[in-house]
């Protein structure tokens, strides 16, 4: 008799008291938006850039952007003393219509996790027949904390 209400309470206590992972979490503010539609990135995921030469390493290996004057578009100039960049990429895809948007980012004592959505074309969408690389990029307040991406649905 005594473990049924032991085992029967115990979702309660775990109603009451929550998560500590999640309770823990804590929206991060100062989140900026970088320009990235000329990117061309072919994989889907997450990437954390904390400092100027990776960042411009993969700017210039997947921005396929020529300016007026016949230059590559320049990386968007970010001061890596302060802030970091998180990115979410879906990939190659066959035509518009798609997208991938971070939601929000939270933080907690250990980890940053952003968590994203994606979305494709209902079937009978008018889209364009082109190929699309849907990412969003936003600049974040720097720290060493991991960082993890997690999908989410609306």
């Amino acid at each position: 008799m005594m473990r049924k209400i032991f085992f029967g309470a115990l979702p309660i206590i775990f109603l009451l008291v929550g998560c500590p992972n999640t309770q823990s979490l804590q929206p991060v503010s100062k989140l900026s938006s970088i320009e990235c539609s000329g990117l061309q990135y072919p994989e889907s995921g997450g990437m954390v850039f904390r400092d100027a030469g990776s960042w411009e390493a993969f700017w210039n290996r997947y921005c396929m952007v020529i300016t007026g004057e016949g230059n590559k578009l320049p990386a968007p100039e970010v001061d890596f003393s302060t802030r970091m960049l998180a990115g979410v990429f879906s990939g190659e895809k066959p035509t518009g219509g798609y997208s991938i948007s971070i939601q929000r980012v939270l933080e907690g004592p250990k980890t940053i996790i952003v968590e994203y959505q994606e979305k494709s074309p209902p079937p009978d969408a008018m889209v364009t027949m082109a190929l699309t690389y849907p990412c969003q990029i936003i600049a974040v307040p720097r720290s060493d904390k991991s960082v993890e991406f997690k999908r989410v649905k609306k």
